[in-house]
């Protein structure tokens, strides 16, 4: 009888009672068998105790150590990034444990600018977040180090985060791993991963040419156009809308000469106006560039499918077609009779192709226009150096402050000392005309401009509170949390120097 099987009759005499059923003491060879034959003369129960503790020892100093059948892991590579200091790692693990998390990403910009990384106590709480915000993968990549990467490799779920998917048999792959795939690959491999996805394109369902078709935004290019071109006749009206935005997003593409060529020959221009003419019907062709022939909501049929034709069309190729700049169509427009279909429609293809320009000359003469646009949407193109001249442009108005104030929470670069200063004073302008529901909306906006404000506001915030007493208390407690985080800020910011000495 072998250690286990004795083990085994043990047990069940132990869970029978040994007045039911004695223990049957085998015989056997060996130290074990001579410890069980001494037992035989003592009382049964203890005998009992004594086999069981016997056996049990017995068992577990012959068992074998567990042999490995895989290579071990290579160890992390050395580290080229010196760790950051003391005071920035107290910092971050302030952070980290839930306090003035919202400052994160500046720590981390700053570390990334600074050549620093984070200690390797704090890699795993932070390739956590870096797989719960997607936001952030970017910049803790870089902050990781060397041991990061290697770390993040161990763990599959960090490794699906931070590093490249596994290649895969697109044939064969499941349907996230195909589209996990074709997202990598888009993004390093446009032309490898339009292969792939032709290679199937015919036996696909229409839900999942759809989403392969969406993937194609990025990497979009001029080689993207005949496969992309092919897809406007195909059989599910989702996938053939997916195909014609992305055809409008390229500038040379054959859709947008067709939709150019149809808005041309309904246009005069004097250079003072732009004059217009509605088409009278969307034929099958504007439908097979994805006009759709249903109204839209609030605008005329005709009008509609003419906003979705100019729509559609690179901003820049008025200025080349009419010899004008953005600014002087954007004056034309406002002179003529058609003034909300084009700016509504300028507005709309100005985000769509990320033009900074037109959306900087659609926003220049004030935020107060007769027609209103897509203001939060265009401000994110324009660059930061001329985006805050328009803020300080606008902020001179009293009127425009309202509206204004909520357009900057989109303006999330740092901020310079003059543009702190004027939306400071233009906070205070308000407060002191603010009735206690005015103050309560402007609360929030302090503390989000809290994170991007330059320093300096430091010596000017305590001039900033409301009038009306009902409001102070709570105002009171927004404006300790904004101090405190231009003090954290500024921690950071001495902790963590970019600007060489």
């Amino acid at each position: 009888m072998t250690a286990d099987r004795l083990w085994a009759e043990l047990t069940r005499v132990a869970l029978m009672g040994t007045a039911r059923q004695p223990p049957a003491w085998p015989a056997l060879e060996g130290p074990l068998g001579e410890v069980l034959g001494a037992l035989r003369s003592q009382p049964v129960e203890k005998a009992m105790l004594s086999a069981c503790a016997a056996v049990a020892l017995y068992r577990r100093a012959g068992a074998l150590p567990t042999v490995l059948t895989e290579a071990p892991p290579v160890p992390a590579p050395d580290e080229r990034r010196p760790v950051c200091n003391a005071k920035a790692a107290q910092l971050l693990l302030t952070m980290l444990d839930g306090h003035h998390t919202d400052v994160l990403p500046e720590w981390l910009t700053r570390a990334a600018v600074a050549g620093v990384r984070v200690p390797h106590a704090q890699l795993p709480r932070l390739l956590d977040l870096a797989l719960s915000q997607a936001g952030l993968r970017d910049v803790v990549t870089q902050v990781a180090g060397a041991r990061g990467a290697w770390l993040a490799d161990q763990n599959p779920a960090w490794r699906a985060a931070t590093l490249a998917p596994p290649e895969v048999d697109w044939d064969t792959a499941s349907r996230d791993e195909r589209m996990r795939w074709l997202q990598h690959l888009r993004r390093t491999e446009a032309a490898r991963a339009r292969a792939l996805v032709q290679s199937t394109w015919a036996q696909e369902a229409a839900e999942e040419r759809q989403a392969q078709l969406a993937l194609f935004l990025t990497g979009l290019g001029p080689d993207d156009e005949p496969f992309l071109e092919s897809a406007l006749d195909d059989r599910s009206k989702n996938v053939r809308r997916i195909a014609a935005d992305l055809l409008s997003r390229l500038p040379s593409s054959r859709l947008c000469q067709r939709m150019t060529a149809r808005v041309l020959a309904l246009l005069q221009h004097d250079h003072q106006r732009l004059n217009l003419r509605l088409p009278t019907t969307c034929d099958r062709e504007m439908q097979r560039d994805g006009v759709e022939p249903k109204a839209r909501s609030g605008v005329g049929e005709r009008a509609g499918w003419m906003m979705q034709m100019i729509t559609a069309v690179p901003p820049s190729t008025w200025s080349r077609e009419l010899g004008a700049t953005a600014a002087e169509l954007v004056r034309a427009a406002r002179e003529g009779e058609w003034e909300a279909l084009w700016l509504e429609s300028w507005a709309e293809a100005a985000v769509r192709h990320r033009d900074g320009v037109w959306a900087e000359a659609l926003l220049a003469s004030s935020p107060k226009q007769r027609v209103e646009l897509p203001a939060e949407s265009l401000i994110k193109l324009v660059p930061p150096d001329r985006r805050e001249a328009l803020f300080l442009k606008w902020l001179k108005s009293p009127a425009n402050a309202p509206k204004v104030l909520r357009v900057m929470l989109h303006h999330q670069d740092p901020w310079s000392p003059e543009l702190t200063r004027a939306t400071l004073e233009s906070l205070r302008h308000l407060l002191a005309n603010a009735d206690r529901n005015t103050a309560w909306a402007i609360r929030p906006l302090l503390q989000r401009f809290a994170l991007h404000m330059d320093l300096s506001a430091l010596a000017w915030l305590d001039t900033i509170r409301p009038v009306d007493p009902r409001a102070l208390a709570q105002w009171l407690q927004v404006w300790g949390k904004c101090q405190g985080t231009l003090y954290f800020r500024a921690e950071i910011h001495r902790a963590i120097p970019t600007e060489k000495p």
